[in-house]
């Protein structure tokens, strides 16, 4: 009786950690983009506390009013995602293109942190397998 042989074994064991980190980005990126094109969901953003946090502070307001009246100062949100979020605005302004911008930079940044999970793994000594497997999970 033979091993048992599992598709994509070969590919993976053959494979550099660059190449597997490449295939997962483009995987996750390509599905990401599919959605945004055929669901649209730019055409009815919902208006999170986050991007209202991102206008105020786009606006000059400071960072604050992420709720749909004014409540001033907030410590909520960590700045980073808000501050990224802000900086959309401010060069692209707050309608529709605005919130397509923010659609591609949210569907690239998560597509990296997918992308990455092979180089984690194989850097906490776990096969790299185990990293291109979770990274397609995730994507």
């Amino acid at each position: 009786m033979g091993m048992l042989r599992i598709p994509g074994v070969r590919f993976i064991r053959r494979s550099s950690t660059a190449k597997l980190v490449l295939w997962v980005f483009l995987v996750s990126f390509s599905i990401r983009l599919f959605a945004l094109v055929v669901l649209r969901p730019y055409d009815h953003p919902t208006h999170a506390e986050i991007h209202r946090l991102a206008e105020s502070i786009a606006s000059g307001k400071g960072f604050g009013n992420p709720y749909p009246f004014p409540t001033g100062p907030t410590a909520i949100y960590s700045p980073g995602c808000p501050l990224a979020l802000a900086g959309i605005d401010r060069v692209f302004g707050t309608g529709k293109v605005s919130v397509i911008v923010n659609y591609l930079f949210d569907a690239l940044l998560n597509s990296v942190v997918y992308a990455l999970l092979p180089l984690l793994s194989a850097w906490l000594g776990l096969n790299r397998g185990v990293g291109f497997l979770a990274g397609l999970g995730g994507a």
